[in-house]
């Protein structure tokens, strides 16, 4: 299933159909997290092969940004203008993504034949059907199945809607900061755009398994499940890291963006750091685990053959290795930039936290598609 094309493009809603006729315009990918702000800006060489021409992040302050909401407007303009600055991207067309509880979403069944008008027309009629608040209030977008034959006559088209006020909050950010907001997408749909592409770089029989992706946040993580190349399950997770560097920047005595540092490198901070480390590894291990034994439960898809980490708490040491020895099935890092090559005016060097760029990625390969 192909996903809707972006709640907002362009500044305006607009449907798949209308963005075919536009080029691949440079675009940054922006993810708004509750402890950070991540940015990727790609290229494309006429091979096909992909350039990261710049990656960068910025932290934030707790309670700046909660649930995607923006609490301290000012503040937050004010750490993207920081973000850009640091990247020095001459680009200022954005992707950006609301939290995917924010998007709701419906899949139909529509004649396959329809013309674009009637197409329009049929979604719209079915949203306001099976979404509880008025058309008038929310930004609507759909996409129809490419890959899919058609069933006695029939597509499937999926539907996806945001209150307006969440999308026209992301727009006035954007523009506060400088920047011109091209395309609203839902954080979901941007980090399956990221692993879809992924998937050619990991052996062949990976296709046909079922894989299980968790992208861990500071508030909330997630669970996306992909089978037989298609991605059939999602679920929310109530769990995140924040607790964890709370506590430890408030012994410490330290920023929220310091306490993240020890957090990720336990190994070279005080033995009570690494003792708490532990007990959330250990914690957040039977969270996961639990997770995946309820989607085992349901019987829907074949059993969990592999398992990969994103998100900023990915790289908690030892997580990996706990959660693979508890679900008995291999366990590792998701690096979104594999397969492509550093830009010129990328740092020299390693980059650090790749997993935490996970749906910042998938923004950013919002302008390779229509």
């Amino acid at each position: 299933m192909q996903a809707p094309a972006g709640l907002c493009q362009g500044g305006k809603l607009i449907s798949l159909r209308s963005m075919l006729s536009r080029g691949p315009a440079p675009m940054l990918g922006l993810d708004m997290g509750a402890s950070s702000f991540k940015l990727v800006e790609l290229e494309r060489k006429p091979s096909g092969q992909l350039v990261l021409q710049r990656c960068a992040s910025e932290p934030i302050q707790p309670g700046w940004v909660v649930d995607g909401k923006i609490l301290a407007f000012d503040e937050v303009a004010h750490a993207l203008r920081q973000l850009l600055s640091a990247s020095a991207s001459p680009t200022r067309r954005v992707a950006l993504a609301l939290p995917t509880a924010a998007v709701l979403i419906k899949k139909i069944r529509l004649p396959a034949n329809l013309q674009p008008h009637a197409l329009q027309q049929q979604v719209e009629t079915a949203a306001a059907e099976y979404f509880p608040f008025p058309l008038d209030e929310c930004h609507l977008d759909y996409g129809v199945a490419e890959t899919q034959a058609p069933t006695d006559g029939l597509v499937d088209v999926q539907m996806a809607v945001a209150r307006s006020e969440r999308v026209l909050a992301l727009q006035e950010l954007a523009q506060a900061a400088g920047l011109t907001p091209w395309v609203v997408d839902s954080q979901s749909f941007a980090a399956r755009q990221a692993i879809s592409r992924l998937m050619a770089y990991l052996p062949p029989e990976r296709e046909s398994q079922t894989l299980a992706f968790f992208e861990l946040g500071c508030e909330s993580s997630s669970l996306q499940i992909r089978c037989a190349g298609q991605f059939g399950y999602h679920r929310e997770l109530a769990v995140g890291g924040a607790a964890l560097t709370q506590e430890i920047a408030s012994r410490q005595g330290g920023t929220w963006a310091q306490a993240e540092q020890q957090k990720i490198h336990a190994h070279r901070a005080a033995p009570w750091v690494k003792e708490r480390v532990a007990a959330f590894v250990d914690k957040l291990t039977t969270n996961l685990s639990q997770a995946l034994e309820a989607f085992n439960r349901e019987g829907a898809y074949p059993p969990v053959t592999h398992v990969m980490l994103a998100g900023g708490s990915a790289e908690l040491a030892g997580l990996a290795e706990s959660l693979g020895a508890r679900v008995h099935v291999p366990c590792v890092l998701l690096d979104p930039f594999v397969g492509m090559t550093p830009g010129a005016a990328l740092s020299a060097g390693e980059i650090p936290h790749k997993p935490a760029y996970l749906t910042a990625c998938g923004l950013a390969l919002r302008r390779f598609l229509p």
